[in-house]
């Protein structure tokens, strides 16, 4: 333990030629959040929207340094004065595997959206979940931020992944004239699922792996698609 405060060593006298020891433990923070959003939108415009949430956390370095200082030592009247000797340590902290969201919307036209999302991240428990609901239909659309028409079909992908389980869902609507749909999705320790209803003019895509499982399929018209995908 620090003789003084939380970083001072007082070793006290040293014959010539002899070692010291100090013991430094380090204690690394478990990093803890949740993050809660929920709101809606409707209008008339062009839609870009992109997010992305991870309850994981990618290894990092801690670095400490130690500097050792000596009182002046007087010998024969002579007084000699001691460089301070510097050494540093690195400790590398792993990964820690959680779970992640990615939503990822594009169009123009008419669109409207009502979205929950949540992310908590503490000992025990990492887990995403998105509940929405979308209506949206292809226009051009003539902004104040463009001096031409935007002509975007419209494009809704959610991807749950799950590295505590080695599981993921992928579910996109893209190129769409019309997409009129109800998603919900979960990803923690105890299971990776979605849950969806739409109406597509356009293309529907599903993923779904795992280690046992390699799911693709890929729908392309007027859709009306039912599904419940997860592992528990």
């Amino acid at each position: 333990m620090p003789t003084k405060g939380n970083n001072v060593w007082e070793i006290g006298d040293m014959e010539p030629g002899t070692c010291g020891k100090i013991i430094v433990k380090v204690k690394v923070l478990q990093h803890e959040y949740e993050y809660h959003s929920k709101g809606s939108v409707e209008g008339k415009g062009l839609v870009i929207v992109n997010k992305e949430i991870n309850t994981g956390q990618e290894e990092y370095y801690v670095t400490n340094k130690v500097k050792m200082t000596a009182e002046p030592v007087t010998i024969a009247n002579e007084t000699y004065y001691i460089k301070p000797a510097v050494a540093t340590f690195t400790t590398k902290v792993k990964s820690e595997a959680g779970t992640k969201l990615s939503l990822h919307e594009h169009g123009s036209g008419d669109y409207y959206t009502n979205e929950n999302i949540s992310a908590i991240k503490r000992k025990g428990l990492h887990q995403v979940q998105i509940s929405k609901d979308v209506l949206a239909k292809l226009k051009d659309v003539n902004t104040t931020v463009f001096d031409f028409n935007v002509t975007a079909p419209w494009k809704v992908d959610i991807c749950l992944k799950n590295y505590i389980r080695n599981e993921s869902i992928h579910q996109a609507v893209e190129g769409a004239s019309y997409v009129e749909e109800s998603i919900n999705g979960t990803a923690n320790e105890a299971t990776t699922s979605i849950s969806y209803n739409q109406s597509v003019y356009g293309w529907s895509k599903l993923g779904v792996k795992s280690k046992h499982v390699n799911i693709e399929g890929t729908y392309v018209g007027r859709l009306n698609i039912s599904r419940v995908v997860g592992f528990k």
